[in-house]
């Protein structure tokens, strides 16, 4: 069972079809997986809703995973997987996965210049995310998904200096103080 475990883990959406229409899997082995699964996905999410989590990675990306009984046809089953095994493989779905990640970022930004403190960590996270969905990413002109190249392709055309990103975050945590935890921007 570890053995079809694995594959199953390893596997695409498309690859889970594959492996079902094959015979190589049958929907039980698949209903078995997840309901194996969702129990670690759930116990990591539980972990990373904490408030100490939170206050020092910022608030994550948490997915839902719907609950076996209501996963009435195969499509949907796949798709959860699908989903699971994307979230269960993804490195800062750990706590561990996200201190590297912290650390790593922490790193690059200071080789761009930029003074973020591992206490402020977390308010950077949520300014990456008020500054994406803001104005002022209209004026730096990018349409990119990961904030890495936000910053990278930003810095390299020289749409911004570093003062001007700091300048950016010090007026974020100024709002964000000021109204007692609750960022608004208007």
């Amino acid at each position: 069972m570890a053995a079809v475990f694995t594959t199953i883990r390893e596997s695409s959406y498309t690859e889970l079809g594959e492996l079902l229409t094959s015979g190589a899997v049958s929907e039980a082995a698949l209903r078995n997986y997840y309901r194996q699964e969702v129990k670690k996905a759930r116990n990591r999410i539980s972990k990373l809703k904490s408030a100490a989590i939170t206050k020092e990675y910022g608030k994550q990306d948490i997915p839902r995973f719907m609950a076996l009984k209501n996963l009435t046809n195969t499509g949907a089953l796949l798709h959860e997987i699908a989903d699971l095994n994307r979230f269960l493989n993804r490195k800062t779905s750990l706590e561990s996965g996200l201190k590297q990640s912290k650390v790593a970022r922490l790193k690059h930004l200071r080789e761009w210049g930029l003074n973020i403190s591992p206490e402020n960590f977390g308010k950077w996270v949520e300014f990456v995310r008020w500054f994406n969905l803001s104005e002022y990413s209209k004026k730096f002109e990018y349409e990119a998904d990961e904030v890495k190249e936000v910053f990278e392709e930003s810095l390299e055309n020289e749409k911004a200096t570093p003062d001007e990103w700091e300048r950016l975050f010090n007026e974020y945590i100024k709002k964000q103080d000021s109204a007692s935890g609750v960022t608004q921007y208007r």
